[in-house]
């Protein structure tokens, strides 16, 4: 028997795979603006990553102060990131390989890269494209790896692969290592985090990709002293419910209290307490 509408919208399934489907569809067309926005620091892209992960802890209860301040934050923003010249190069290439792209970035031959990149995607995968990337970034500053990464995640949920990538390459050339050091360790601190998820994460490239992230890990220094930035009512909601104690603290903050950076913190937290093997008291720093 075919349920009728009522019944439809009393269900409470249905409702919430609505919910899901809108959510999703909403994101979706803030990852598609963020492709298409210029690279620059504090670009819009690993903020919408980490805003992602976040509702995913609670889709009963998705948290709608971070849905309305990421609205009030993207008028901040101008998708004018132009690809048309590269686009439309008809230049034939024999051979083509992902080393070879990787050479260009190094390069810094951005105009190369970029038409290259173009036709390495008709034949390459733009996931194993983006594995090299960020494999390549690891030889660059903590914050560009940390974008690299937000675009490894982000590739997967997005149509437009050559923007997502191509900003990636822009983050690369620029290698935005900051010159304040509390910037630099918060950078640190949050890759610290994300290193869980990372290791854990399949990948093509894995067994290049996880001696590069060991060695960087352990390049670390002074991570521990960053604790001191999270609110000690954040530090009470983890200890006491993981996970969930992240999405309580969210739920609490006004609009007005959130910002770029306490929702990539709560990011970093999330991946730690859901990836670390140390999942009692992620609290507890160590690097082995």
């Amino acid at each position: 028997m075919v349920a009728n509408k009522t019944e439809e919208h009393n269900n409470p399934l249905i409702n919430k795979n609505i919910i899901v489907d809108e959510l999703k569809q909403h994101l979706n067309s803030m990852f598609n603006f963020a492709s298409n926005v210029p690279y620059k620091k504090n670009h819009l892209l690993p903020l919408i990553q980490a805003s992602k992960s976040l509702i995913g802890l609670n889709l009963d209860n998705p948290p709608r102060n971070l849905l309305k301040w990421l609205e009030q934050y993207f008028k901040g923003f101008e998708p004018n990131h132009q690809l048309l010249e590269y686009l439309n190069d008809e230049e034939k290439h024999n051979i083509l390989s992902i080393q070879h792209l990787e050479e260009l970035i190094i390069n810094k031959m951005t105009k190369e890269s970029r038409k290259y990149l173009y036709h390495l995607l008709k034949v390459a995968d733009s996931r194993h494209i983006m594995e090299a990337i960020l494999e390549l970034s690891l030889q660059f500053s903590t914050a560009s790896t940390l974008f690299c990464w937000s675009a490894f995640k982000s590739i997967l949920f997005i149509d437009n692969a050559i923007g997502i990538i191509s900003l990636s390459m822009d983050c690369l050339e620029k290698n935005n290592q900051g010159k304040d050091a509390n910037q630099n360790l918060r950078d640190d601190f949050y890759f610290y985090c994300h290193y869980h998820q990372m290791i854990k994460t399949e990948m093509v490239r894995f067994n290049k990709i996880n001696p590069k992230l060991c060695n960087k890990m352990k390049s670390l220094k002074d991570v521990e002293k960053y604790f001191i930035n999270i609110p000690e009512k954040l530090v009470t909601y983890i200890q006491k419910d993981g996970e969930k104690g992240l999405v309580h603290y969210l739920l609490e903050l006004k609009i007005n209290e959130l910002s770029s950076e306490n929702i990539l913190l709560l990011d970093a937290l999330r991946s730690a307490i859901r990836y670390s093997s140390n999942t009692e008291n992620i609290f507890d720093y160590s690097i082995k």
